[in-house]
């Protein structure tokens, strides 16, 4: 939620001048951002610090010039430690090309690329939740034992698929983006995400009445 709340006020500026120059929002958002106007996002979204030049340069390359793309990107770059935050400035470190494509979409396909039917099935099922599972919950709805499971979601971490949170023995494990979820689901069957979503009722259930 806090990329969407940082892109709030392109969105809201944006509305302004279409309501200013009755033009339609669409044609106003499919104009590609300018330079001034990656600066001004990242800005928005770092909230304070001087902003690298080299980042613009390679935002405007990468961002596709889409308002949203450009602030995901911001949050990759930061989540990753491509993009850091020292005293009053930001430290940015470009990707080595081959490991960040020229646009999200490729970056995110690259990543799942190389998965095991049983390793996208595993993901699968926390693009379903939806929200931070805890190794058994998450073991419960695959029917993987933890141990399997757990592999392989070090696996995926290494990967930047999943993200972990949490102390030792209470970590959280959750997509690292949201856009996997429904590249993901693409590749899944109805009645494997009816049976994921049964196992999630099941799983809740339980869950509430232990408390």
């Amino acid at each position: 939620l806090s990329g969407v709340t940082a892109a709030l006020p392109v969105v809201t500026e944006l509305r302004q001048q279409s309501e200013q120059l009755r033009v339609p929002l669409w044609e106003l958002v499919m104009q590609p951002l300018a330079e001034d106007g990656v600066r001004e996002l990242v800005q928005e979204s770092t909230g304070r610090g001087a902003v690298p030049a080299e980042l613009i340069e390679w935002l405007l390359k990468h961002g596709e010039g889409q308002p949203l793309h450009t602030q995901q990107i911001l949050q990759l770059l930061r989540a990753e430690g491509y993009l850091r935050e020292v005293g009053a400035t930001w430290a940015f470190q470009p990707p080595a090309a081959h490991h960040w494509p020229d646009s999200l979409e490729k970056l995110f396909l690259q990543r799942l690329q190389g998965l095991s039917t049983l390793e996208r099935e595993a993901l699968g099922a926390l693009a379903v939740f939806q929200v931070p599972l805890n190794l058994a919950t998450w073991s419960e709805l695959t029917e993987l034992d933890e141990v399997t499971l757990g592999r392989m979601a070090t696996q995926a971490q290494v990967r930047k698929l999943v993200q972990v949170s949490g102390a030792d023995g209470h970590s959280l494990y959750a997509l690292q983006h949201a856009s996997f979820g429904p590249l993901l689901l693409a590749e899944t069957t109805e009645e494997q995400r009816r049976t994921w979503h049964a196992r999630s009722v099941e799983v809740t259930s339980g869950v509430a009445q232990a408390e």
